[in-house]
């Protein structure tokens, strides 16, 4: 099955009106072949993977941020300490008189809503990894490395079997014209023959 459409496909071409050099077909192949475009963009992957390895020995940078809304009064008070806003009110000295120690001061004990934002940026300096980082940064450059092996590999291969072809489609061109000559000798031939008789 595989030869005759092999032989199709070959004869499709030697039908073609336009002919094409070896030249142009390993261009094309170099240009629109998917997977030669997908071993180009694993190549570049793995380049970007060795500048995030590299990028690992300067640190990071996190920022977080948080918002809460709350009335209850643990919390508010503990947003106004945070936020350093708290007041002598917060605490109920208002309602206080001196004389009733057992009045519950109402702003301590029930806050009005309060919204509380928290900024954080942390700079991490990775000040000794055990080579961790150096060895990894080493083994990413490898990988890109055998990427652009694989890739030359490849391409290699697609250019060995575009050669191969085309050479087979050669052959079978003298092929068929040997074919063609020996039908039109064969013919001859015949013709002699039938005027001997």
């Amino acid at each position: 099955m595989r030869l005759y459409i092999g032989v199709l496909l070959m004869l499709n071409v030697l039908i073609a009106n336009d002919a094409i050099t070896l030249e142009k077909a390993i261009q094309k192949v170099k240009q629109h072949n998917i997977e030669l475009s997908i071993a180009h963009f694993d190549e570049h992957i793995k380049a970007y993977e060795h500048k995030i390895a590299q990028g690992n020995a300067y640190g990071s940078l996190d920022l977080s941020q948080t918002a809460l809304r709350s009335n209850d009064a643990l919390s508010v008070f503990g947003f106004k300490l945070q936020s350093r806003e708290a007041r002598f009110a917060d605490f109920g000295f208002k309602q206080f008189d001196g004389v009733n120690d057992t009045i519950a001061p109402t702003d301590l004990n029930y806050p009005q809503d309060r919204n509380h934002f928290q900024t954080t940026l942390a700079y991490t300096l990775p000040l000794y990894s055990g080579g961790k980082i150096e060895h990894y940064t080493q083994i990413t450059k490898a990988l890109q490395t055998l990427s652009a092996l694989e890739k030359e590999e490849l391409l290699a291969q697609k250019i060995f079997e575009l050669k191969k072809s085309f050479y087979a489609i050669s052959l079978l061109n003298v092929y068929l014209k040997h074919l063609k000559t020996m039908a039109h000798n064969t013919a001859s031939l015949e013709k002699t023959t039938h005027a001997m008789f």
